[in-house]
């Protein structure tokens, strides 16, 4: 536990990035909500001075801390979630609490967080046929969603069954929908825009995966892309 940083380390790395011009900062995972009182960082860099501060998590704790997060400063939240089928679901997370994760929803529109995203990893056998009502899931909330290519490792053993390519979610997408590409929108992420026909906001992105191999860590192991972590502090 030793290699983790505690929040006064992070906190004086992050004001470091600051005084550079860094103004933007996201707590990433693994799942940050399992370290505890998250919601103290999230202050510590609030009072640092930065405006936009967001949060990746997998949603199945954000019931318990979405007021604290609010309350300090977290600016917006990103939700893994890949299916909306609880059978489904059990078997990509290995976890059987599909209703955790869509109740943090509620919670999240109860305080009024704005410019939420749902990150949908699209994966052939598993939740393919899912695409269609995640995207409208979002759009009944006013989220944004992005699907992601299932990213190639050497710990994804089956990659190549499951791989399904950003053109392809396009494809399955609009049998349903007109879509409108728009370049309005940068970041430095492989991905594509779109709105939907009568849409005046991006509703979803396209993003590529990137073919990495992960570096040897004592923390990682088989289960390294499964999105629940026991790896907290």
């Amino acid at each position: 536990m030793s290699e983790i940083l505690t929040y006064e380390e992070i906190a004086v790395c992050a004001k470091a990035s600051y005084d550079l011009g860094v103004k933007k900062i996201k707590l990433t995972g693994g799942e940050p909500l399992i370290r505890k009182h998250i919601f103290k960082l999230v202050e510590m860099l609030s009072k640092i001075g930065f405006k936009d501060i967001s949060l990746t998590t997998n949603g199945s704790l954000l019931t318990l801390y979405v007021n604290h997060l609010k309350n300090t400063g977290l600016s917006r939240v990103t939700v893994s979630l890949d299916t909306l089928d609880p059978q489904k679901f059990k078997q990509i997370t290995r976890f059987d609490n599909i209703k955790d994760v869509t109740r943090s929803f509620d919670a999240l529109d109860a305080v009024r967080f704005a410019n939420t995203k749902i990150n949908t990893v699209v994966m052939r056998n598993y939740n393919l046929e899912w695409i269609e009502n995640l995207l409208k899931f979002a759009l009944t909330r006013n989220y944004k969603i992005r699907f992601i290519e299932y990213m190639p490792s050497d710990y994804n053993k089956g990659f190549k069954q499951n791989f399904v390519s950003i053109d392809e979610v396009k494809t399955i997408i609009e049998k349903h929908h007109i879509l409108k590409p728009t370049t309005y929108y940068k970041t430095n992420v492989p991905s594509k825009y779109y709105m939907l026909e009568n849409t005046t906001y991006i509703v979803f992105t396209l993003i590529q995966s990137i073919k990495i191999k992960p570096r040897q860590h004592k923390l990682l192991d088989n289960n390294i892309h499964q999105p629940f972590s026991n790896i907290g502090g």
